[in-house]
């Protein structure tokens, strides 16, 4: 084995270790952020859960414009220097403070100040109001502890910063709204179990990353090249601001055009849609929160081969953990969003079937590229592609939605991840030298043929309950598994990481 077989090892079983942690966490995470979801779902209905899925959406850009992409470039700029230039790291890190917290007390103000302009001419509805206005105190709050916890992500602390981001934030959310409901109150359940869990979540996130604050902090102050370092950093973050903007334009353009065109009721029936599809974030979460620092680490070693396998290997697990949750959304819509969220939001079945296929292929692709461009410094390029396919994706959405409804929202969103998917493994083989993809997810794809008609035979005599959509589900992943064994689809890396997580539960 040669040193960079050696190092690509290294770094998958790096990686595996720290997603059988950050799995545990994102497991968690995601039933409790579904477990808040549906309770304001049930609890509330389609209008309310629009009203704060809407609020939601704003809140987002707000915090996207604020942060001014320093967040991000924090994450890189750290990463490099932290083992060979502490005082770039602090210098970086006491300016990005200041400057976010600034920004962030300005955009809350401005939030807070247009709520009105923005509920009623836009969305038509007054009762978003109170939603925009309270979830403007959330924005300064959130971009100063979204910074606390890019320095620990930055030192590779990897499990903290997915229990405070994800598992803690949720918690509270549930804890709160749980409470206020059981005394009696309504409305305010939903707003301030946000707001706290915001307030929370930055508390927690300066606790866990004081040690690695005070590590950069303590360092010796930068004396030479402010400049320089200052026009470098602004560079690489600028187009992160507008890519965060026009990025959460890309994402949410749907819900806005059909809050436009349509009532809040129905952003609640295509919010369930894409809540449901959102769990094909979970395989990227595994192993993206780790995966740009490393990589980053190897390219500035120059170990390019390293960065490809890497790659290659993170973008076939991906598939092969999100193949059978695709099966199951596309063949289920309509039973899997009357289990979880009640017959009241069935009508998002179709919506939820349409965007299950833009998920997979964006969540392979899409996720994984981005951060390969990033590594390589192509933030403009990111920022680009994230422009030109966002006035695609808005222009489709203008055009379907009056017509088909959420069904021509779902389309248009599905038809440009794909694209945006497509433009994107383009540019990282051409610009990074970097294919993602391995032969043997043709092999997963055959292994999965089988067990897919077997399921799609029992769907007629499968009732709508919790218990049967768990049991098919069970069944279809063990014959899965047992495809993938016969027909190949596991390579030696596949082995060597079974193995180091076999290790990992046994001690």
């Amino acid at each position: 084995m040669n040193g960079d077989d050696a190092e690509v090892g290294s770094s998958l079983k790096l990686l595996a270790k720290t997603s059988v942690i950050v799995l545990i966490f994102v497991i968690l995470s995601k039933l409790l952020a579904y477990l808040y979801k549906i309770i304001i779902a049930r609890g509330f209905g389609p209008s309310e859960y629009g009203l704060f899925t809407l609020a939601l959406i704003v809140t987002s850009i707000f915090v996207s414009f604020a942060s001014l992409g320093l967040s991000d470039g924090l994450l890189r700029h750290i990463s490099l220097y932290k083992n060979k230039d502490m005082k770039k790291a602090k210098y970086l890190l006491k300016l990005t403070f200041h400057i976010n917290l600034f920004s962030g007390v300005i955009a809350g103000v401005l939030m807070f100040l247009l709520a009105e302009t923005i509920a009623i001419n836009f969305f038509h509805d007054p009762e978003l109001v109170i939603f925009l206005k309270a979830f403007s105190f959330a924005v300064p709050i959130a971009i100063i502890g979204g910074l606390f916890l890019t320095v620990l992500r930055s030192f590779e602390k990897i499990a903290m910063y997915t229990f405070i981001n994800s598992v803690f934030q949720n918690g509270i959310r549930i804890l709160v709204i749980g409470t206020l409901l059981f005394i009696g109150l309504t409305r305010s359940a939903i707003i301030t179990s946000y707001l706290v869990a915001v307030i929370a979540f930055a508390i927690m996130a300066y606790i866990a990353s004081r040690k690695e604050v005070l590590k950069v902090l303590k360092s010796k102050n930068l004396e030479k090249g402010k400049k320089k370092l200052r026009n470098q950093y602004f560079s690489y973050s600028w187009p992160i601001v507008f890519l965060g903007i026009i990025g959460g334009i890309f994402y949410w353009v749907d819900s806005f055009v059909i809050g436009f065109f349509m009532s809040s009721a129905d952003v609640g029936f295509y919010g369930i849609a894409f809540t449901i599809v959102s769990l094909y974030g979970i395989a990227p979460e595994l192993f993206m929160q780790l995966f740009f620092p490393l990589v980053v680490r190897e390219y500035s070693k120059k170990r390019m081969r390293v960065v490809q396998e890497v790659s290659k290997q993170v973008s076939k697990w991906i598939f092969a953990l999100n193949l059978p949750l695709f099966v199951m959304i596309f063949i289920f819509p309509g039973a899997i969003i009357n289990v979880l969220f009640g017959e009241a939001f069935i009508q998002g079945y179709n919506s939820l079937r349409i965007l299950a296929v833009g998920g997979i292929v964006s969540s392979i692709f899409m996720i994984l590229s981005t951060n390969l461009l990033s590594m390589k410094g192509k933030t403009k390029l990111m920022l680009m592609n994230v422009l030109v396919i966002s006035v695609i994706n808005l222009i489709m959405n203008i055009i379907l939605v009056p017509r088909f409804g959420i069904v021509g929202a779902a389309f248009a969103t599905s038809s440009t991840w794909v694209l945006l998917s497509l433009v994107l493994l383009f540019e990282v083989k051409s610009l990074v030298s970097v294919f993602p993809i391995r032969r043997k997810m043709l092999n997963l794809v055959l292994a999965v043929i089988i067990p897919t008609v077997i399921i799609s035979y029992l769907k007629s005599y499968i009732p709508s309950s919790f218990i049967s959509l768990i049991t098919v589900a069970l069944l279809f992943l063990l014959l899965y598994i047992i495809f993938a064994v016969l027909f190949k689809g596991l390579d030696r890396n596949d082995l060597m990481i079974w193995r180091t997580i076999k290790e990992r539960f046994s001690k």
